[in-house]
């Protein structure tokens, strides 16, 4: 094969390559649910999302105590009550994607609805956290 057709195929498989990324991230638009403001996904589907997903924040919602008892790796505790004023300072920028969690659907909608009235703008509501599945 000549270095002119292996450069041709190089650069075909790369294009591709970022075709197909490019296809994940815009599949993945958080568009929000009927009669909300925000997302609602299953455990699943946000595991599956924050796999393809650069930068995102998983905020457990449960009190510090709840927290310590048990909460999923890798998020940051915001206790519902305290939500308002440390959100801001956690997550700066508005755009970024925010999937909430806790102990209690209801208080994860509220808190959910919460952040999208503050001008957050990729907020996903993702269940409970006794729903998430460890490998």
């Amino acid at each position: 094969m000549k270095k002119s057709q292996i450069a041709k195929y190089t650069v075909l498989g790369c294009i591709l390559s970022i075709g197909v990324v490019s296809a994940v991230i815009s599949f993945k638009t958080i568009r929000p649910s009927p009669g909300k403001s925000f997302e609602q996904l299953t455990m699943q589907q946000a595991s599956e999302y924050m796999q393809y997903e650069i930068v995102y924040t998983l905020v457990d919602i449960g009190t510090e105590e709840e927290y310590r008892e048990e909460h999923i790796e890798g998020s940051v505790n915001i206790p519902y009550e305290t939500l308002t004023g440390s959100v801001v300072k956690l997550i700066p920028d508005k755009d970024s994607q925010v999937y909430i969690c806790g102990r209690d659907r209801q208080l994860n909608e509220k808190a959910a609805a919460k952040l999208v009235k503050m001008g957050y703008t990729n907020v996903a509501e993702i269940g409970l956290i006794s729903e998430w599945e460890t490998e």
